[in-house]
Protein backbone atom coordinates (compact mmCIF):
# COMPACT_ATOMS: atom_id res chain seq x y z
CA UNK A 1 0.00 0.00 0.00
CA UNK A 2 2.99 2.34 0.49
CA UNK A 3 3.31 3.20 -3.18
CA UNK A 4 -0.27 4.47 -3.24
CA UNK A 5 0.83 7.70 -1.62
CA UNK A 6 2.89 8.52 -4.71
CA UNK A 7 -0.28 8.56 -6.81
CA UNK A 8 -1.48 11.77 -5.17
CA UNK A 9 0.53 13.93 -7.55
CA UNK A 10 -0.97 12.24 -10.60
CA UNK A 11 -4.61 12.03 -9.51
CA UNK A 12 -7.01 14.96 -9.05
CA UNK A 13 -8.54 15.59 -5.64
CA UNK A 14 -12.15 14.57 -5.13
CA UNK A 15 -14.90 17.13 -5.74
CA UNK A 16 -16.98 15.58 -2.98
CA UNK A 17 -19.30 17.62 -0.80
CA UNK A 18 -17.39 19.15 2.11
CA UNK A 19 -18.40 18.85 5.75
CA UNK A 20 -18.00 20.65 9.00
CA UNK A 21 -16.52 17.99 11.27
CA UNK A 22 -17.79 18.44 14.82
CA UNK A 23 -15.79 16.63 17.50
CA UNK A 24 -17.32 15.88 20.91
CA UNK A 25 -15.85 14.02 23.89
CA UNK A 26 -18.95 12.71 25.64
CA UNK A 27 -22.40 11.43 24.78
CA UNK A 28 -24.03 14.35 26.56
CA UNK A 29 -22.29 16.75 24.17
CA UNK A 30 -23.91 14.87 21.26
CA UNK A 31 -27.42 15.87 22.36
CA UNK A 32 -27.92 18.43 19.52
CA UNK A 33 -27.30 15.67 16.96
CA UNK A 34 -29.43 12.85 18.39
CA UNK A 35 -32.51 13.32 16.21
CA UNK A 36 -30.46 13.54 12.99
CA UNK A 37 -28.29 10.64 14.17
CA UNK A 38 -31.38 8.45 14.58
CA UNK A 39 -32.62 9.41 11.10
CA UNK A 40 -29.44 8.04 9.49
CA UNK A 41 -30.87 4.55 10.17
CA UNK A 42 -33.58 5.20 7.55
CA UNK A 43 -31.07 4.90 4.70
CA UNK A 44 -27.79 3.46 6.04
CA UNK A 45 -24.68 2.81 4.03
CA UNK A 46 -24.03 -0.26 6.22
CA UNK A 47 -26.35 -1.27 9.05
CA UNK A 48 -24.74 -1.33 12.49
CA UNK A 49 -26.98 -1.63 15.53
CA UNK A 50 -24.04 -1.20 17.92
CA UNK A 51 -23.43 2.42 16.84
CA UNK A 52 -27.09 3.42 17.13
CA UNK A 53 -27.30 6.26 19.67
CA UNK A 54 -29.60 4.24 21.93
CA UNK A 55 -27.08 1.34 21.92
CA UNK A 56 -23.92 3.43 22.16
CA UNK A 57 -25.07 5.46 25.17
CA UNK A 58 -25.23 2.47 27.60
CA UNK A 59 -21.98 1.12 26.13
CA UNK A 60 -20.17 4.36 26.90
CA UNK A 61 -21.76 4.62 30.33
CA UNK A 62 -21.15 1.05 31.51
CA UNK A 63 -18.35 -0.45 29.38
CA UNK A 64 -16.15 2.48 28.33
CA UNK A 65 -16.15 4.73 31.37
CA UNK A 66 -12.34 4.67 31.61
CA UNK A 67 -11.86 5.35 27.89
CA UNK A 68 -11.24 8.65 26.12
CA UNK A 69 -13.79 8.86 23.31
CA UNK A 70 -14.23 11.11 20.30
CA UNK A 71 -17.50 11.25 18.38
CA UNK A 72 -17.13 12.83 14.95
CA UNK A 73 -20.24 14.29 13.31
CA UNK A 74 -20.07 15.12 9.61
CA UNK A 75 -22.41 18.06 9.02
CA UNK A 76 -22.81 19.20 5.44
CA UNK A 77 -21.40 22.68 4.81
CA UNK A 78 -23.98 25.35 4.24
CA UNK A 79 -26.72 23.50 6.16
CA UNK A 80 -27.50 21.19 9.02
CA UNK A 81 -27.78 17.83 7.20
CA UNK A 82 -25.89 15.07 9.00
CA UNK A 83 -24.14 12.61 6.67
CA UNK A 84 -22.23 10.50 9.15
CA UNK A 85 -21.21 9.65 12.71
CA UNK A 86 -17.87 8.02 13.52
CA UNK A 87 -17.20 6.88 17.14
CA UNK A 88 -13.50 6.69 18.01
CA UNK A 89 -11.22 5.99 20.98
CA UNK A 90 -8.02 7.85 21.83
CA UNK A 91 -5.28 5.44 22.88
CA UNK A 92 -1.63 4.53 22.51
CA UNK A 93 -1.24 3.78 18.84
CA UNK A 94 1.48 1.13 18.85
CA UNK A 95 3.94 -0.73 21.07
CA UNK A 96 6.97 0.26 19.06
CA UNK A 97 6.75 4.07 18.95
CA UNK A 98 5.81 6.64 21.63
CA UNK A 99 2.81 8.04 19.75
CA UNK A 100 -0.91 8.12 20.38
CA UNK A 101 -3.68 7.87 17.88
CA UNK A 102 -7.29 6.96 17.21
CA UNK A 103 -9.09 3.65 16.94
CA UNK A 104 -12.66 2.86 15.98
CA UNK A 105 -14.71 2.26 19.10
CA UNK A 106 -15.12 -1.42 19.90
CA UNK A 107 -16.17 -2.76 23.29
CA UNK A 108 -16.50 -6.43 24.31
CA UNK A 109 -20.08 -6.70 22.98
CA UNK A 110 -19.62 -4.62 19.82
CA UNK A 111 -19.58 -6.89 16.76
CA UNK A 112 -19.57 -4.24 14.03
CA UNK A 113 -17.52 -1.07 13.67
CA UNK A 114 -19.16 0.28 10.53
CA UNK A 115 -19.74 4.04 10.99
CA UNK A 116 -23.26 5.41 10.70
CA UNK A 117 -23.27 6.91 7.21
CA UNK A 118 -26.03 8.03 4.91
CA UNK A 119 -26.11 5.78 1.85
CA UNK A 120 -24.56 7.53 -1.15
CA UNK A 121 -22.42 9.86 0.99
CA UNK A 122 -19.53 7.48 1.63
CA UNK A 123 -17.10 9.28 -0.71
CA UNK A 124 -18.06 12.70 0.67
CA UNK A 125 -17.51 11.63 4.27
CA UNK A 126 -14.28 9.77 3.43
CA UNK A 127 -12.95 12.91 1.76
CA UNK A 128 -13.88 15.13 4.72
CA UNK A 129 -12.50 12.61 7.20
CA UNK A 130 -9.17 12.33 5.35
CA UNK A 131 -8.85 16.12 5.38
CA UNK A 132 -9.72 16.27 9.08
CA UNK A 133 -7.25 13.49 9.91
CA UNK A 134 -4.49 15.15 7.90
CA UNK A 135 -5.04 18.43 9.74
CA UNK A 136 -4.72 16.57 13.08
CA UNK A 137 -1.60 14.59 12.15
CA UNK A 138 0.43 15.86 15.12
CA UNK A 139 -2.39 15.25 17.56
CA UNK A 140 -3.41 11.84 16.18
CA UNK A 141 -0.52 10.45 14.10
CA UNK A 142 -2.08 6.99 13.64
CA UNK A 143 -5.57 5.66 13.05
CA UNK A 144 -6.54 2.01 13.47
CA UNK A 145 -9.81 0.86 11.93
CA UNK A 146 -10.27 -2.71 13.14
CA UNK A 147 -12.67 -5.39 11.86
CA UNK A 148 -14.22 -3.18 9.18
CA UNK A 149 -16.12 -4.74 6.27
CA UNK A 150 -13.44 -4.99 3.60
CA UNK A 151 -15.73 -4.52 0.58
CA UNK A 152 -18.03 -1.86 2.07
CA UNK A 153 -18.54 1.42 0.23
CA UNK A 154 -16.99 3.27 3.20
CA UNK A 155 -13.74 1.29 3.20
CA UNK A 156 -13.45 1.43 -0.58
CA UNK A 157 -13.93 5.21 -0.47
CA UNK A 158 -11.24 5.54 2.21
CA UNK A 159 -8.81 3.47 0.17
CA UNK A 160 -9.26 5.90 -2.71
CA UNK A 161 -9.19 9.12 -0.67
CA UNK A 162 -6.18 8.49 1.58
CA UNK A 163 -3.55 8.30 -1.18
CA UNK A 164 -4.99 11.48 -2.73
CA UNK A 165 -4.05 13.28 0.51
CA UNK A 166 -0.57 11.73 0.62
CA UNK A 167 -1.56 9.45 3.50
CA UNK A 168 -0.18 5.93 3.80
CA UNK A 169 -2.10 2.89 4.98
CA UNK A 170 -1.77 -0.86 5.31
CA UNK A 171 -4.54 -3.44 5.17
CA UNK A 172 -4.02 -6.49 7.39
CA UNK A 173 -5.84 -9.36 9.13
CA UNK A 174 -8.22 -10.31 6.34
CA UNK A 175 -10.71 -12.78 7.84
CA UNK A 176 -14.18 -14.09 7.02
CA UNK A 177 -17.14 -14.30 9.39
CA UNK A 178 -20.18 -16.50 8.92
CA UNK A 179 -23.22 -14.74 7.44
CA UNK A 180 -26.72 -16.03 6.78
CA UNK A 181 -28.50 -14.60 3.74
CA UNK A 182 -32.23 -15.19 3.92
CA UNK A 183 -33.94 -17.21 1.22
CA UNK A 184 -37.51 -18.18 0.42
CA UNK A 185 -37.41 -21.73 1.76
CA UNK A 186 -35.66 -22.50 5.09
CA UNK A 187 -35.92 -26.25 4.51
CA UNK A 188 -34.09 -25.93 1.22
CA UNK A 189 -31.46 -23.80 2.98
CA UNK A 190 -30.88 -26.42 5.69
CA UNK A 191 -30.57 -29.13 3.03
CA UNK A 192 -27.75 -27.13 1.47
CA UNK A 193 -26.11 -26.38 4.83
CA UNK A 194 -26.26 -29.86 6.36
CA UNK A 195 -25.96 -33.36 4.87
CA UNK A 196 -28.99 -35.60 5.32
CA UNK A 197 -27.20 -37.71 7.93
CA UNK A 198 -26.58 -34.64 10.11
CA UNK A 199 -30.16 -33.40 9.75
CA UNK A 200 -31.42 -36.84 10.76
CA UNK A 201 -29.13 -36.81 13.79
CA UNK A 202 -30.44 -33.45 14.98
CA UNK A 203 -34.04 -34.63 14.53
CA UNK A 204 -33.20 -37.66 16.64
CA UNK A 205 -31.61 -35.50 19.36
CA UNK A 206 -34.68 -33.28 19.46
CA UNK A 207 -36.94 -36.31 19.84
CA UNK A 208 -34.79 -37.69 22.64
CA UNK A 209 -34.81 -34.34 24.43
CA UNK A 210 -38.59 -34.16 24.07
CA UNK A 211 -38.80 -37.55 25.81
CA UNK A 212 -37.37 -35.89 28.93
CA UNK A 213 -40.39 -33.63 29.38
CA UNK A 214 -42.54 -30.96 27.75
CA UNK A 215 -40.26 -29.40 25.09
CA UNK A 216 -41.41 -26.04 23.71
CA UNK A 217 -40.10 -23.11 21.67
CA UNK A 218 -41.09 -19.61 22.81
CA UNK A 219 -40.57 -16.37 20.91
CA UNK A 220 -40.51 -12.94 22.52
CA UNK A 221 -43.43 -10.98 21.09
CA UNK A 222 -43.37 -7.24 20.29
CA UNK A 223 -44.57 -5.25 23.26
CA UNK A 224 -44.32 -8.24 25.63
CA UNK A 225 -44.46 -6.85 29.17
CA UNK A 226 -42.45 -9.79 30.51
CA UNK A 227 -39.19 -8.69 28.90
CA UNK A 228 -37.35 -8.52 32.22
CA UNK A 229 -38.12 -12.18 32.96
CA UNK A 230 -36.67 -13.09 29.55
CA UNK A 231 -33.49 -11.12 30.28
CA UNK A 232 -33.13 -12.58 33.78
CA UNK A 233 -33.54 -16.10 32.39
CA UNK A 234 -30.91 -15.47 29.73
CA UNK A 235 -28.39 -14.05 32.20
CA UNK A 236 -28.89 -16.94 34.61
CA UNK A 237 -28.60 -19.55 31.84
CA UNK A 238 -25.33 -18.05 30.58
CA UNK A 239 -23.94 -17.84 34.12
CA UNK A 240 -24.43 -21.59 34.61
CA UNK A 241 -22.11 -22.47 31.72
CA UNK A 242 -18.44 -22.08 30.92
CA UNK A 243 -18.75 -18.33 30.45
CA UNK A 244 -19.86 -18.05 34.06
CA UNK A 245 -16.89 -20.15 35.21
CA UNK A 246 -14.48 -17.95 33.21
CA UNK A 247 -16.18 -14.74 34.40
CA UNK A 248 -17.02 -13.67 30.84
CA UNK A 249 -20.81 -14.01 31.11
CA UNK A 250 -23.07 -10.97 31.07
CA UNK A 251 -23.98 -11.63 34.69
CA UNK A 252 -20.36 -11.85 35.84
CA UNK A 253 -20.04 -8.06 36.01
CA UNK A 254 -22.73 -5.65 37.11
CA UNK A 255 -21.67 -3.17 34.41
CA UNK A 256 -22.14 -5.80 31.67
CA UNK A 257 -25.53 -6.83 33.02
CA UNK A 258 -26.73 -3.21 33.15
CA UNK A 259 -25.53 -2.66 29.60
CA UNK A 260 -27.39 -5.78 28.41
CA UNK A 261 -30.62 -4.83 30.17
CA UNK A 262 -30.58 -1.26 28.88
CA UNK A 263 -29.76 -2.12 25.27
CA UNK A 264 -32.35 -4.93 25.29
CA UNK A 265 -35.08 -2.63 26.66
CA UNK A 266 -34.29 0.03 24.06
CA UNK A 267 -34.22 -2.53 21.23
CA UNK A 268 -37.49 -4.10 22.41
CA UNK A 269 -39.15 -0.68 22.56
CA UNK A 270 -38.13 -0.07 18.93
CA UNK A 271 -39.09 -3.52 17.69
CA UNK A 272 -35.42 -4.41 17.14
CA UNK A 273 -35.07 -7.29 19.60
CA UNK A 274 -35.61 -10.95 18.65
CA UNK A 275 -35.36 -13.65 21.32
CA UNK A 276 -36.06 -17.38 21.26
CA UNK A 277 -36.17 -19.80 24.17
CA UNK A 278 -36.25 -23.61 24.17
CA UNK A 279 -37.76 -24.82 27.44
CA UNK A 280 -38.08 -28.25 28.99
CA UNK A 281 -40.93 -28.40 31.51
CA UNK A 282 -40.86 -24.61 31.59
CA UNK A 283 -37.12 -24.34 32.27
CA UNK A 284 -34.87 -22.76 29.58
CA UNK A 285 -32.31 -25.15 28.12
CA UNK A 286 -31.22 -22.81 25.30
CA UNK A 287 -31.79 -19.16 24.39
CA UNK A 288 -30.73 -16.80 21.59
CA UNK A 289 -30.85 -13.03 21.40
CA UNK A 290 -30.63 -11.15 18.08
CA UNK A 291 -30.51 -7.40 17.50
CA UNK A 292 -32.23 -6.07 14.38
CA UNK A 293 -30.87 -3.25 12.24
CA UNK A 294 -32.66 -3.10 8.91
CA UNK A 295 -31.86 -4.52 6.40
CA UNK A 296 -30.25 -7.16 8.61
CA UNK A 297 -29.82 -8.63 12.09
CA UNK A 298 -26.94 -9.48 14.42
CA UNK A 299 -26.76 -12.73 16.39
CA UNK A 300 -25.85 -10.90 19.59
CA UNK A 301 -25.78 -13.64 22.27
CA UNK A 302 -26.68 -17.28 22.82
CA UNK A 303 -26.59 -19.66 25.80
CA UNK A 304 -27.53 -23.24 26.63
CA UNK A 305 -27.76 -25.53 29.65
CA UNK A 306 -24.63 -27.68 29.67
CA UNK A 307 -26.45 -30.33 31.71
CA UNK A 308 -28.26 -31.22 28.46
CA UNK A 309 -25.18 -30.91 26.22
CA UNK A 310 -25.62 -34.50 24.94
CA UNK A 311 -28.80 -33.33 23.17
CA UNK A 312 -27.14 -30.23 21.65
CA UNK A 313 -29.95 -27.83 22.67
CA UNK A 314 -27.93 -24.83 21.50
CA UNK A 315 -27.64 -26.27 17.99
CA UNK A 316 -31.31 -27.28 17.94
CA UNK A 317 -32.38 -23.76 18.84
CA UNK A 318 -29.94 -22.31 16.29
CA UNK A 319 -31.61 -24.39 13.58
CA UNK A 320 -34.98 -23.06 14.73
CA UNK A 321 -33.59 -19.53 14.69
CA UNK A 322 -32.35 -19.99 11.12
CA UNK A 323 -35.85 -20.99 10.01
CA UNK A 324 -37.43 -18.01 11.75
CA UNK A 325 -34.75 -15.66 10.41
CA UNK A 326 -35.83 -16.59 6.88
CA UNK A 327 -39.38 -15.58 7.82
CA UNK A 328 -38.10 -12.09 8.68
CA UNK A 329 -37.57 -11.54 4.98
CA UNK A 330 -41.20 -10.40 4.88
CA UNK A 331 -40.14 -7.51 7.13
CA UNK A 332 -37.43 -6.45 4.71
CA UNK A 333 -34.58 -8.18 6.57
CA UNK A 334 -32.12 -9.86 4.23
CA UNK A 335 -29.29 -11.24 6.37
CA UNK A 336 -28.17 -12.37 9.83
CA UNK A 337 -24.58 -11.72 10.90
CA UNK A 338 -23.29 -14.55 13.11
CA UNK A 339 -21.06 -12.14 15.14
CA UNK A 340 -18.88 -15.22 15.67
CA UNK A 341 -15.16 -15.85 15.57
CA UNK A 342 -13.87 -16.69 12.06
CA UNK A 343 -12.94 -20.21 13.23
CA UNK A 344 -16.37 -21.09 14.67
CA UNK A 345 -16.87 -24.46 12.99
CA UNK A 346 -20.57 -24.84 13.80
CA UNK A 347 -21.70 -21.46 12.48
CA UNK A 348 -19.33 -21.67 9.53
CA UNK A 349 -21.20 -24.84 8.60
CA UNK A 350 -24.71 -23.48 9.23
CA UNK A 351 -24.24 -19.97 7.77
CA UNK A 352 -23.35 -20.38 4.11
CA UNK A 353 -22.24 -16.86 3.21
CA UNK A 354 -19.30 -14.82 4.54
CA UNK A 355 -18.60 -11.24 5.59
CA UNK A 356 -14.98 -10.29 4.89
CA UNK A 357 -13.37 -8.18 7.60
CA UNK A 358 -10.00 -6.44 7.70
CA UNK A 359 -7.92 -3.99 9.72
CA UNK A 360 -6.68 -0.69 8.29
CA UNK A 361 -3.69 1.05 9.85
CA UNK A 362 -3.49 4.63 8.59
CA UNK A 363 -0.85 7.30 8.97
CA UNK A 364 -2.26 10.82 9.09
CA UNK A 365 0.99 12.19 7.66
CA UNK A 366 3.17 12.32 10.78
CA UNK A 367 6.79 11.26 10.07
CA UNK A 368 6.94 8.60 12.81
CA UNK A 369 3.54 7.27 11.77
CA UNK A 370 4.67 7.06 8.15
CA UNK A 371 7.67 5.02 9.28
CA UNK A 372 5.51 2.70 11.35
CA UNK A 373 3.00 2.08 8.56
CA UNK A 374 5.77 1.50 6.02
CA UNK A 375 7.39 -1.11 8.27
CA UNK A 376 4.16 -2.67 9.56
CA UNK A 377 4.33 -5.88 7.45
CA UNK A 378 7.91 -6.46 8.61
CA UNK A 379 6.98 -5.79 12.25
CA UNK A 380 4.10 -8.26 12.08
CA UNK A 381 6.32 -10.96 10.59
CA UNK A 382 8.88 -10.30 13.35
CA UNK A 383 6.16 -10.52 16.00
CA UNK A 384 4.93 -13.85 14.61
CA UNK A 385 8.47 -15.21 14.51
CA UNK A 386 9.06 -14.21 18.15
CA UNK A 387 5.84 -15.97 19.15
CA UNK A 388 6.92 -19.16 17.37
CA UNK A 389 10.27 -19.06 19.14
Amino acid sequence: MDNLASLSAAMPLSTAVSHRVVEVSSFSQAEPFLERWERLAENPSEANVFYAPWALRPALEHLCRDKTIKLLFFVREGGSDLDGVLPLLVKRACHYLPIFGLQNLRHRYCFSTAPWLKSGREVDVACSFALWLRSHRYRYPLLMLNTVTADSAWVQALRRQLPLRGMRFQQTSLVQRALLVHGDDPEDYLQRALPSKKRKEYRRLRERLAERGNLQIHELQPGDANLLSWLDAFVELELQGWKGKEQTALGSRSSCRRFFEEIAHEAHHRGQLAMLSMTLDGRPVAMVCDLIASPGSFAFKSAYDEAYARYAPGVLLELENICRAHARQARGLRWLDSCSAPDNELLNRLYLERRTLCNLTISSGHALANLYVARLPWLKRLQQRIKRL
